[in-house]
């Protein structure tokens, strides 16, 4: 599989992906939390903005991995493009059990941005 595969071409599908993946994980038997919050935004082509967030396993045990799929921007594309690879490969894994894995979408600065015009004059 291409590389370009993981990568999302917005944050709607990210989000979507994101959700579906967690998804797929919790039907094949993964103990599964999620929550969504909402920051009373919206995206440049109408959508409410929130911070989805998964947790994987348990809250309670000693060993804890908090992923985030970037808070900057920028970031956010190739961190949520390593996010769905990591999740697709937990598929194939034994049932996380002795340790927990918190994952989240978030979109602190690009909230900030607004725009994916602001995305392209940044990156330039």
């Amino acid at each position: 599989m291409s590389a370009s595969h993981w990568f999302p071409k917005s944050y709607t599908e990210a989000k979507k992906r994101f959700n579906e993946s967690v998804n797929q994980l919790e039907s094949l038997g993964h103990q599964v939390q999620r929550d969504s919050l909402s920051l009373d935004l919206v995206g440049p082509d109408g959508e409410d903005l929130t911070i989805d967030i998964a947790v994987l396993g348990s809250l309670t045990s000693k060993k804890l991995l908090l992923y985030t799929s970037g808070i900057h921007g920028v970031e956010g594309f190739a961190g949520s493009a390593i996010q769905l690879s990591v999740i697709d490969m937990l598929k194939n894994q034994k049932l996380i059990e002795d340790y927990c894995i918190i994952l989240y979408i978030s979109l602190i600065l690009l909230v900030w941005l607004g725009t994916e015009e602001s995305m392209k004059t940044m990156l330039i």
